[in-house]
């Protein structure tokens, strides 16, 4: 858990406490237990914020958007349910509708002074409101309505590692081995550049396959040394959860690789606004089936197919026992990178399993289910570059 975090939050419980002490000075009953409780935990002892080796996840938010003092603290207030309970306690008893949310109403008294217009105003064109950071919920007239932060946010801030529920990620390594040529060559040079200066465009990364573009992707940003977020989207990409990918990947000091593979029947799959977000992004799809709005640099990278030299060196990598095999390999089985480790995979399975050294039958065997496991799916996989 992040103790800056609770730092902060402590901070303005104090600041809420003497807001309700100086508008009900006659408190008593739950409001006065409500202000005993944030006055308790604004005062409470707590450990001095450690230097971090790392920084602290609400700063990598709010550092490379360069967001205001308020928006910190509507991002705090709106995250004040998440942290505890009690807060959630309090919140709901000033809401008018009795949500264990802060309402848009309160926040405009406590950071603006009571003045709605000038609140509205604000938060309308604000950072929080255009990235998604802070949403308003619920159809009742605004200043009655409910602020939440984007979907596990919260936990996120706090440098717990959950990513969204609404889709799985793909993070770790990725490999490479076999693709040294394609990395050194001007255009990828040119993207992990853009991936080490955390420099805002979008790659777009096009093949035959979403996937083998993907892993391409995924291999890219690794080689850049920085750390990738793989997110798998088939259908319309809604700009909220765009936006709140983004965020995570953000959060995480991630860069996000997007493999994007349109619904049946759609020719194109539109990318929402990027906007402020102050990193690059990956978007990994088929020639042709991606789109993007203007108003950011788009660097372009095509998957080609690996050169024979290159299969030798990725057989030799994922398969040392079979190097002496490595032209065989490379002539008949040319796939990416991804699929040659999961066969490597397939192969200790079997040994560890038969209790043998793999032959060099497995190797066509692992190949071959592997390609009817990825015919008879939904996913559109294509095991050649």
């Amino acid at each position: 858990m992040s103790e800056c975090l609770s730092h902060e939050i402590a901070r303005l419980a104090g600041r809420l406490g003497d807001f309700l002490a100086a508008t009900f000075p006659q408190a008593e009953g739950v409001l006065l237990q409500n202000l005993a409780f944030l006055r308790a935990n604004a005062q409470a002892p707590r450990r001095p914020c450690s230097p971090a080796k790392e920084t602290e996840p609400l700063e990598q938010l709010t550092g490379p958007l360069a967001l205001t003092q308020s928006e910190v603290d509507l991002v705090l207030l709106a995250g004040m349910p998440e942290e505890h309970e009690g807060y959630a306690a309090v919140l709901r008893s000033l809401h008018p509708r009795g949500e264990p949310r802060p309402p848009a109403g309160l926040a405009a008294q406590l950071l603006h002074d009571g003045s709605r217009v000038e609140f509205r105003s604000w938060f309308e064109t604000s950072s929080v409101r255009r990235l998604g950071i802070v949403r308003v919920t619920g159809t009742s007239p605004f200043f009655e309505r409910s602020l939440e932060l984007a979907d596990d946010l919260w936990p996120a801030l706090h440098g717990i590692q959950v990513w969204l529920g609404f889709v799985p990620a793909v993070e770790g390594a990725a490999p490479s081995f076999g693709l040294s040529d394609w990395l050194g060559k001007p255009p990828a040079a040119r993207a992990s550049r853009a991936f080490r200066d955390a420099r805002p465009c979008s790659i777009l990364l096009t093949g035959d396959s979403e996937e083998a573009a993907f892993q391409r992707g995924l291999a890219l940003v690794q080689y850049s040394g920085r750390q990738a977020a793989g997110v798998r989207w088939t259908g319309p990409l809604e700009a909220d959860r765009f936006r709140t990918l983004l965020l995570h990947a953000l959060v995480r000091r991630s860069v996000l690789v997007l493999r994007l593979s349109p619904a049946d029947g759609a020719g194109q799959s539109e990318i929402p606004e990027t906007g402020l977000h102050p990193d690059a992004l990956v978007v990994c799809a088929r020639t042709g089936s991606a789109a993007f709005r203007r108003g950011r640099p788009l660097l372009g990278l095509a998957v080609e197919r690996l050169a024979p030299s290159a299969r030798r060196e990725m057989w030799r990598a994922a398969l040392p026992a079979f190097a002496d095999s490595a032209d065989l390999l490379a002539a008949r089985y040319p796939v990416e990178p991804a699929a040659a480790a999961e066969i490597a995979s397939d192969l200790a399975s079997v040994a560890a399993t038969d209790e043998r050294p793999a032959e060099f039958g497995d190797v066509a065997q692992a190949v071959r289910t592997r390609t009817t496991a990825t015919l008879t799916s939904r996913q559109r996989i294509s095991w050649l570059a």
